[in-house]
């Protein structure tokens, strides 16, 4: 019979820090937290766009351009 693995999260704090630190792992990965998620990306994207609507795919590319060389700090 083989035995069981060692769960990682059952461990307390300082045995979890051993066992990586003998398995060669630095840290344990953190988990992303995004506080400006993509849908939100797409709700103002949508939201600039609305504003130069009525200008041609020429003059739009031409506004963004500017626009963000003027957001260049």
């Amino acid at each position: 019979m083989s035995k069981p693995a060692i769960v990682l999260e059952d461990c307390s704090p300082e045995v979890q820090e051993q066992l990586r630190k003998a398995a060669g792992i630095d840290a344990p990965k953190r988990t992303r937290t995004n506080v400006f998620p993509i849908d939100r990306v797409r709700s103002e994207a949508i939201k600039v766009l609305a504003v130069i609507a009525n200008l041609t795919p020429e003059q739009r590319k031409r506004v963004l351009c500017h626009a963000q060389k003027m957001n260049e700090v």
